[in-house]
């Protein structure tokens, strides 16, 4: 992983897109940069507990949502129905979670944690805590305020052009 220093302004890697003036191209590579810098503190974090990171967001979502259908966790994690079959029996044969059939519907599987699985998703709160603590954790509540009524508002424009 190369080690950048971000605690020195650099000058934006976007300019020159045209129609964009200086001010929104800064903006905008600062928001990449933090994105890009959330990603790599939390690949880090999870490197560091052997998690692998796929089957993190694979591990919350079953774990909000027990009993899950297979399409259901490919659209909430926004991926392929094989990709997700792939870490699906990945984790099954770490034994992290097991399948069950639906009593109602015996076409449908149901995903549900094991108890490792949950051993697991603890360690994963714990880590995702730290992260929270060590970043947005630092802010001033108005500035957390302030970020995230900003993010709220980036979020509905984006969500405009979906």
């Amino acid at each position: 992983m190369c080690k950048i220093r971000w605690d020195k302004a650099p000058e934006p890697i976007f300019h020159d897109i045209p129609g964009i003036d200086e001010q929104t191209a800064v903006l905008f590579h600062n928001f990449f940069r933090a994105i890009r810098l959330y990603h790599q503190l939390m690949f880090k974090l999870m490197s560091e507990k052997d998690f692998y990171p796929g089957q993190t967001a694979c591990l919350l979502v079953i774990a909000n949502y027990p009993g899950i259908t297979q399409r259901e966790l490919a659209d909430k994690l926004c991926k392929a129905a094989p990709t997700v079959a792939v870490m699906l029996r990945k984790m099954e044969e770490a034994d992290l979670i097991v399948r069950k059939y639906d009593e109602q519907d015996r076409r449908l599987i149901r995903i549900f944690l094991t108890d490792k699985g949950k051993e697991l998703y603890d360690e994963l709160n714990a880590v995702l805590a730290h992260l929270i603590r060590s970043t947005f954790g630092k802010m001033s509540p108005q500035d957390q305020a302030r970020l995230s009524n900003l993010l709220e508002l980036f979020c509905r424009f984006a969500t405009e052009e979906l």
